[in-house]
């Protein structure tokens, strides 16, 4: 009885593994679609005319936003005096990576890029600069779906022959 209990046990984890890596490419995929939404605000805010500080207190705020922590902490360096640039920056260098482990080096560049275009220039140049990054967003979720599809059955699929695997070695 505690034999097939093991076993069990080993089945479970190989299975639980694939599933695991299979749910991280699906937490990047609900982060890029997370990504898309922030910049549409964004880009919502400045065409009304909204000054920087009023568009980071907006995102902080939105509940939508919960998965980028930095926003929060953007926000409170604002409120004691630090210029937008490094304030941004700074921010996002302290949280990068922290909460949401689905966040890679692309998404971190996305919003790298995000920070250095918010401020700049009048309000239009800044639209033209959001489209492009909306577009190359955009081609980054299609490829991300792509590989969760692709590569989400096959760690599933691993995961659980692994397991299998296992269970019969053990046997």
């Amino acid at each position: 009885m505690m034999k097939m209990i093991g076993l069990f046990c080993v089945f479970c984890s190989g299975a639980g593994a694939g599933i695991l890596l299979s749910l991280r490419l699906s937490g990047r995929v609900r982060l890029i679609r997370s990504l898309l939404l922030l910049l549409e605000k964004v880009r919502t805010l400045l065409r009304f005319y909204t000054p920087t500080e009023d568009i980071i207190t907006a995102l902080a705020v939105d509940d939508r936003f919960a998965c980028f922590p930095f926003l929060q902490a953007c926000q409170k360096r604002l409120a004691v005096g630090e210029d937008f640039p490094s304030a941004w920056a700074e921010s996002l260098h302290e949280h990068a990576g922290r909460k949401n482990t689905a966040m890679g080096e692309p998404e971190n560049e996305f919003l790298r890029s995000l920070g250095q275009t918010l401020g700049t220039g009048d309000a239009e140049s800044q639209l033209s600069l959001l489209s492009l990054q909306d577009a190359l967003l955009r081609q980054t979720l299609a490829e991300a779906e792509e590989k969760q599809q692709r590569m989400g059955r096959l760690y599933r699929s691993m995961g659980i022959l692994t397991g299998i695997w296992a269970v019969l070695l053990l046997i």
